[in-house]
């Protein structure tokens, strides 16, 4: 094998026939990276599929179990719960965007403060 062809800076592509393609290794950083890129597309489709591959086969174990009505019954209870702690929990966003309403008057009101404070003295 010829050296130049394990140069570190370069890697080369043979094809078949007489021509020979050098390719520098920014090319090939730059095709590696976005072959990984590619990569990630096919992994939130497993992720998606996954959960939802085991919901259908825990509702389906869960119904040889407890029959149909008490898969039925049991579903019933988890909108019921849902529904209570939805009435029961408070409204974090109103709630953080009250606390911030309250902190700018009262940074406003320190401001304020300071500024007729200067003006007395």
């Amino acid at each position: 094998m010829d050296s130049s062809w394990s140069s570190d800076t370069s890697q080369a592509i043979l094809l078949p026939g007489p021509k020979r393609f050098r390719i520098s290794s920014e090319t090939v950083k730059f095709f590696r990276s976005s072959w990984n890129r590619t990569d990630v597309l096919p992994s939130y489709s497993g992720n998606i599929m996954k959960p939802f591959l085991d919901l259908i086969i825990f509702n389906i174990q869960l119904a040889r179990s407890l029959g149909l009505v008490g898969s039925a019954l049991l579903s019933v209870n988890y909108f019921a719960t849902v529904a209570i702690l939805r009435a029961v929990t408070p409204a974090f966003g109103r709630l953080a965007a009250v606390e911030a309403r309250l902190e700018g008057e009262y940074r406003a009101g320190v401001a304020r403060v300071g500024r007729e404070s200067e003006e007395i003295a």
